[in-house]
């Protein structure tokens, strides 16, 4: 289809829809054909490989045992959310409870009514926001 320039100012959304329709568009001037209007493909760069070769290093030991390990002990020192509860303070609180019933209680609810209190505040900074949790 051609299309005069005033006519594609109006309708360029109809043209548009057309083109992606698959139709063939074409803009004219003055009755003379001056652009013809096609669907937009992005080119994807084409991948090389080996452009990385030679600036890549690993040492000898990167999957020793030994950089395992202090890689694990690096991790564990902190957490990725600090809101959470530490999953070492778990443990210790699974063994306490095997010496100390009373307080790994106590640090249980403690723990829950955390949870607890954190999920009311997310709930009022909802309603103040009128958005859903």
């Amino acid at each position: 289809m051609q299309v005069n320039m005033h006519d594609a100012k109006t309708h360029l959304s109809k043209l548009v829809q057309a083109v992606l329709d698959g139709e063939q568009v074409i803009l004219a001037r003055n009755g003379e054909a001056v652009v013809q209007l096609t669907k937009y493909t992005p080119v994807k760069p084409k991948r090389k490989p080996g452009s990385l070769k030679g600036q890549i290093w690993l040492a000898d030991d990167w999957d020793s045992p030994e950089t395992n390990r202090i890689i694990n002990e690096m991790m564990m020192k902190t957490r990725i959310f600090p809101d959470e509860p530490d999953p070492h303070a778990v443990n210790e609180l699974a063994l306490a409870y095997k010496v100390a019933p009373k307080a790994t209680r106590i640090a249980a609810r403690l723990a829950s009514s955390l949870a607890a209190a954190k999920k009311r505040s997310v709930k009022r900074v909802a309603k103040r926001t009128k958005r859903k949790p």
